[in-house]
């Protein structure tokens, strides 16, 4: 073909892809064909070779006039074993419409080197899992055409697996059998594989949570409106898996028996009506999202109707005592962070001799990602790849998570078909997408108001609404609880409000036509 100056005039390349028996340093080597006469222009003088091997690339640039039927050594490098490395030449060279050629290349080993191990593929538990038993069956598997002597496995209560409760070789097995004295909220475990060429590389890491202990849960108040109608609130705590459903039962006076008024009700307050001259007493059993169930409270259960609260502020009444609440939203396991990989050692220069400066090779780093054992899927016909824009800071474009605002989610005229309670509305204000994140509210009887949100595009917003009663009480809504997203600006992730949210009246349908 004819070489040419500019990029986009360029239209022929070629690439030659060894598939190499094992891992080692090689010897690269280009013919240049010797074909002269006809009306064929001169050989350029400036072919430019990309080569690409294990963790680089270099630019080989090569006079084909001067090197004319000879085998040209573009240099040793060291290679993966199989298809990871490649040679690379287009028509784009130094000189313009020269004649440049394409012919046989060839990869000579002239040193071994060691693979490092594959990274084993994690089965079981699956990520984010809650176990609702302390001894928990790990699994891995690794390609069954890899060759490892055993494996290292790390369990660990934080994130970047420091502080390890396990950390040691458990030989050849794909499975291992953790047990544990307690329940633990999130663990995090890998496995790295271990063989001639060392310690391989962590998996990225998984987390779990083991939940066998029961929720605990309490009937939080009782409030009369007017006479014989009452506004009843309840609520509970687990320290695992969250709570998934309460059964809340009265009993009229010491010698009655305790009967149901919701039984699996994913609500946290409703209205009731009391006799007069009627002492009722109310207790609450709470049950986990892996079905630990609280035992029955004793004696006079939670709370009785002599504990009542007056409300004596008319203008609460129209919004009191809807009494049907949406399910609560249930707390996850801490979220993970993927851990550190272990550091592998770049490859030690093999015992070669420094060649003599030749004026018709020319050697040229180049930058390139670092390759991985596993082939690209596509062939590359340009370099370098384009550089992402940038913030006005001159880092990386990153999101910036934001707290918008905490209110009551109904609005005057009330709307039966949206759901009643504190509104909390987030949005991302930076310049790049906001990966998977948790927003969480806090403040008395809001332990279960936590959301796993799946990420947020810039300028987008989302909204959630947790189904809470509060009497004037300071809300506080944290985005990005666990800070696993990095953001431009970390300051504006909490606000917090002095908040009432009640229990609208209840709504009567629409007539049908």
């Amino acid at each position: 073909t004819h070489t040419v100056t500019r990029a986009d005039d360029s239209t022929n390349w070629a690439v030659w892809r060894p598939n190499l028996p094992r891992a080692g340093w090689y010897e690269v080597f280009a013919y240049i064909p010797s074909c002269a006469g006809g009306d064929l222009p001169e050989y350029t003088e400036s072919a430019r070779y990309r080569l690409y091997y294990r963790d680089g690339g270099i630019l080989v640039t090569v006079n084909q006039r001067a090197e004319q039927g000879r085998w040209v050594s573009l240099g040793t490098y060291p290679f993966y074993r199989g298809t990871s490395g490649y040679l690379y030449l287009d028509d784009l060279a130094g000189d313009y419409w020269r004649a440049l050629w394409y012919d046989a290349v060839r990869w000579v080993l002239r040193s071994p080197l060691s693979e490092p191990p594959p990274v084993p593929q994690l089965q079981a538990p699956e990520d984010g899992v809650w176990l609702g038993s302390r001894q928990v069956t790990l699994s891995w598997t690794v390609p069954a055409t890899a060759t490892v002597d055993g494996f290292r496995l790390v369990v660990s209560p934080n994130p970047d697996l420091t502080d390890p409760l396990i950390q040691e070789d458990v030989g050849p097995a794909t499975t291992y059998v953790l047990t544990l004295t307690r329940d633990s909220p999130a663990l995090y475990w890998s496995v790295q594989a271990y063989g001639a060429g060392g310690y391989g590389p962590l998996a990225p890491a998984r987390r779990f949570g083991v939940d066998t202990g029961p929720p605990s849960s309490s009937v939080i108040g009782l409030y009369r409106a007017v006479p014989g109608l009452y506004f009843l609130r309840w609520g509970g705590t687990d320290e695992g898996s969250g709570v998934a459903s309460y059964t809340v039962q009265f009993r009229d006076g010491v010698e009655g028996s305790w009967q149901d008024l919701w039984r699996d009700t994913t609500w946290t307050a409703g209205q009731v009506e009391i006799p007069p001259g009627i002492t009722r007493y109310f207790r609450v059993q709470a049950r986990d999202r892996l079905g630990n169930e609280e035992p029955p409270h004793g004696g006079d259960g939670d709370l009785s109707s002599e504990q009542v609260t007056r409300l004596d502020r008319a203008f609460f009444l129209a919004l009191l005592l809807r009494g049907f609440l949406p399910p609560t939203p249930l707390p996850t396991p801490t979220p993970q962070a993927t851990a550190a990989p272990v550091p592998t050692a770049a490859p030690t220069p093999g015992p070669f001799p420094t060649r003599a400066p030749s004026p018709t090779v020319v050697f040229t780093p180049i930058p390139v990602p670092s390759p991985t054992p596993t082939p690209p899927l596509a062939t590359p016909t340009r370099l370098p790849s384009p550089t992402p824009p940038r913030t006005p800071g001159g880092g990386p474009p990153l999101p910036d998570l934001r707290v918008e605002s905490v209110r009551s989610s109904q609005n005057t005229p009330f709307d039966c078909g949206r759901p009643s309670g504190i509104a909390v509305r987030v949005s991302n204000m930076g310049m790049a997408p906001a990966g998977t994140f948790y927003l969480a509210l806090s403040g008395p009887g809001l332990e279960d108001c936590r959301w796993r949100l799946e990420g947020l595009d810039p300028g987008a917003w989302t909204e959630v609404v947790c189904p809470a009663v509060v009497l004037n009480t300071v809300v506080t809504a944290t985005v990005d609880v666990e800070n696993t997203v990095v953001e431009s600006d970390e300051t504006n992730n909490v606000r917090s409000v002095l908040l009432s949210v009640l229990v609208l009246p209840a709504c009567t349908p629409a007539p049908g036509p």
